[in-house]
């Protein structure tokens, strides 16, 4: 099966593994976890609320920027191979 096949398929997932083994990625989740945390806990319920709203926003964001992100990586690595393919 070729690779665009496996994409199409479903049997490749480019960011089922994101960030895994990443040390960064995961000290940065729990100090987010913990961070948030915190101020909920300090928070009365409407202050919770908007909150909450702000971090459905963030990570809708964080969502939109990281999928930009592929497309653009993608894009790039295509361009690279149609000129090293030209050249050779």
């Amino acid at each position: 099966m070729s690779i665009i096949e496996a994409l199409w398929r479903g049997k490749i997932s480019v960011c089922e593994a994101c960030g895994l083994g990443n040390g960064e990625i995961t000290e940065l989740e729990r100090l987010m976890k913990t961070n948030a945390q915190t101020l909920c806990d300090k928070l009365d319920q409407s202050e919770k609320a908007l909150f909450h709203r702000y971090s459905q926003c963030a990570e809708e964001y964080t969502y939109c920027i990281a999928e930009q992100a592929f497309r653009d990586g993608f894009n790039l690595a295509a361009k690279l191979l149609c000129e090293a393919l030209q050249q050779s």
